[in-house]
């Protein structure tokens, strides 16, 4: 075929037989990893310290560790200097 580009558009291909895939549960089983959860995030959540939380960018959990920790109340104020 001229307009094909040099590709033969015949649809003639010879492709090998696959090999037959082992019945499911055969014994050799692949289990994908799990995704593990960023070194940020496992900062934040083992440091009982608001700084580090905030730190990590989890700046939720260090305004609610300021609230539980000091007794902070009004929270807006440090907004500002944690972003």
């Amino acid at each position: 075929d001229e307009g094909a580009g040099g590709w033969a558009m015949d649809g003639d291909l010879d492709l090998p037989d696959m090999p037959a895939l082992p019945p499911a549960g055969g014994g050799s089983f692949f289990a994908a990893p799990q995704p593990r959860p960023s070194p940020f995030e496992r900062w934040a959540t083992e440091s009982p310290l608001a700084a580090d939380h905030v730190a990590a960018g989890s700046f939720d959990t260090a305004f609610a560790l300021l609230q539980r920790q000091l007794g902070l109340i009004n929270l807006a104020p440090l907004k500002p200097h944690a972003l």
